[in-house]
């Protein structure tokens, strides 16, 4: 995983001293807000962010003709934060009741045919019995899972929805909460050649890498990783 979005590679090494440097940033100041932002029930401001990469390489000759140096880094941040949308169960979901799915009221626009409509309606089925029938009106029970019935009794570890959802859907877009994530990442190369004789070359690499990451989700903990 690389963050940073360049890459480097080794340079013929040669007697005369050779560099370069590099620096690239993006910041959400200079960013008009996204189309989906723009196209919820209620505007999503647009969520900060920074993008900073940068690096450089170096290389020459320690000893003229025999001995040789190259070696590079680049490095990577980047910031997001701010408001954001997801979607979760309604409350009637919360309790098994997905008959809201079935409503045309809910799943179509004004301007879908009834053909297009109907289309959009979803019937759910029992697929652990036989036949897979289908459930009534669209009420399935819940209570037989103790892992899903502690994880809707606590709306801490799953939220409850706090805003309208997107039209044509009961659910689409139906909490705004806050997410952050925080990306790094930092490599180099190092190599030397040492010309022994006409015909006999030496060369030695070293590699070193330190990536990882941060986040936090909507309506959930933080999570780490680290590479």
């Amino acid at each position: 995983r690389d963050v940073t979005g360049v890459q480097t590679c080794a340079l013929p090494i040669s007697n005369q001293w050779h560099g370069s440097a590099f620096y690239y940033l993006s910041n959400y100041n200079l960013n008009a807000n996204t189309w989906a932002n723009k196209h919820t029930a209620t505007i999503t401001p647009k969520n900060s962010f920074t993008r900073n990469i940068f690096g450089g390489t170096f290389g020459g000759p320690i000893f003229h003709d025999k001995l040789f140096f190259f070696a590079d880094y680049q490095g990577g941040r980047y910031h997001l934060a701010g408001p954001a949308n997801a979607t979760v169960l309604t409350v009637k979901e919360r309790q098994g009741d997905f008959s809201e799915l079935l409503q045309p009221s809910l799943m179509c626009l004004g301007s879908d045919t009834t053909a297009q409509c109907n289309a959009k309606l979803i019937q759910l089925y029992d697929a652990t019995t036989p036949g897979f029938p289908a459930y009534s009106n669209n009420k399935i029970p819940i209570g037989n899972n103790p892992a899903a019935t502690y994880l809707l009794a606590h709306p801490e570890l799953y939220p409850l929805p706090n805003q309208a959802p997107q039209a044509g859907s009961p659910a689409t877009n139906n909490y705004r909460g806050v997410q952050k994530l925080r990306n790094y990442g930092d490599q180099m190369d190092a190599k030397v050649d040492w010309k022994a004789t006409a015909k006999d070359n030496l060369s030695v690499r070293f590699t070193f890498g330190n990536f990882g990451q941060t986040t936090v989700k909507i309506g959930r903990a933080s999570c780490r990783e680290r590479v």
